[in-house]
């Protein structure tokens, strides 16, 4: 499952991954992006505010996934005791894919324990960023996997 967390509300997203790792028998795989900012700029989200809420809504969704009471006091949303009943089959939570456009938004994927998917479809910059991700020799090794390996790793172009 795919899904842009600055455009839903987090607890929204927890339920429908329980949901869908209940209908797929517990083979779901969680996928997140910041978004795409032609998009953002249709539906007014700059882009510095959409990392706020990718960040935040991430932290609210790993959280839910690891306990199923949660409170959350932060800078998009608030709450306290939110019971999110639909747990995952998986646990502690179903495999995680973060799609990345940076070395520093890999690092955060790398510290969440995500695996990570490429997103440098289109201009030049965006796939020299993406050869800056994958031969980041301290990314590589603070995720600790050799350059070589392609469990933890799924690299997109466009042909």
């Amino acid at each position: 499952m795919g899904m842009v967390p600055p455009y839903h509300s987090p607890w929204w997203l927890v339920e429908e991954v329980g949901m869908l790792d209940h209908l797929t028998g517990g083979r779901l795989e969680l996928g997140t992006s910041g978004g795409i900012p032609n998009e953002m700029a249709l539906i007014g989200l700059g882009s510095d505010e959409a990392r706020v809420r990718y960040d935040e809504a991430v932290e609210i969704i790993d959280k839910a996934l690891a306990c199923p009471v949660i409170s959350h006091h932060g800078k998009c949303w608030n709450f306290d005791n939110l019971r999110l009943t639909l747990r995952t089959i998986q646990q502690p939570h179903p495999p995680k894919w973060v799609t990345v456009v940076s070395v520093s938004f890999a690092r955060k994927a790398a510290r969440r324990g995500a695996k990570i998917s490429t997103g440098f479809q289109g201009s030049t910059g965006f796939r020299n960023q993406g050869i800056e991700v994958l031969s980041h020799g301290c990314f590589l090794t603070s995720i600790g996997f050799a350059p070589t390996s392609s469990a933890r790793m799924f690299f997109s172009r466009r042909v």
